[in-house]
């Protein structure tokens, strides 16, 4: 089994506005402060005033990957594989497996089994299909916070 989650220190809900980069000067039209401004908004509207409220964020660097045509799904595959394995699955490599597995035609994915098949094979991965997030809600925090892809239809 893969190795538990780092531990986490957590810092309350009033706090988290003084951990935030101030010394700087920063204009109001700047996008560094834009950003902190719109992370606090998203804060205040995660929390919603509660104090005992922990948010944890995890940043797993992935490089963008343009969609050419109806292939969001196997967009979404080729950047998710480059948490799992050091050489990722290219879109064009998914869309000839899945081509040949009778999955697609011109790149379009509508079944959530077929993706996870696909993804099984062209990144020799298990995977697992969950149906109600709210059910697993404790195994998806755990794998996200593995820095283990996550793919959402």
């Amino acid at each position: 089994p893969p190795p538990p989650p780092p531990l986490l220190s957590t810092v309350p809900a009033s706090r988290r506005d003084d951990d935030l980069p101030r010394s700087v000067s920063r204009t109001e039209d700047d996008p560094i402060t834009a950003a902190i401004k719109g992370l606090r908004r998203q804060m205040d509207r995660i929390c919603k005033g509660d104090e005992n409220v922990a948010v944890l964020s995890k940043l797993c660097p992935v490089e963008p990957v343009l969609q050419s045509g109806p292939q969001c799904g196997l967009v979404a595959l080729a950047m998710a594989s480059q948490l799992l394995q050091p050489s990722p699955v290219g879109v064009a490599r998914a869309f000839e497996t899945a081509k040949a597995l009778g999955f697609t035609n011109k790149g379009e994915t509508f079944s959530v089994e077929n993706m996870r098949l696909l993804a099984e094979n062209v990144m020799c991965c298990q995977s697992e299909l969950l149906h109600g997030p709210t059910d697993h809600r404790q195994r998806l925090i755990e794998h996200l916070l593995r820095g283990k892809p996550i793919l959402v239809p």
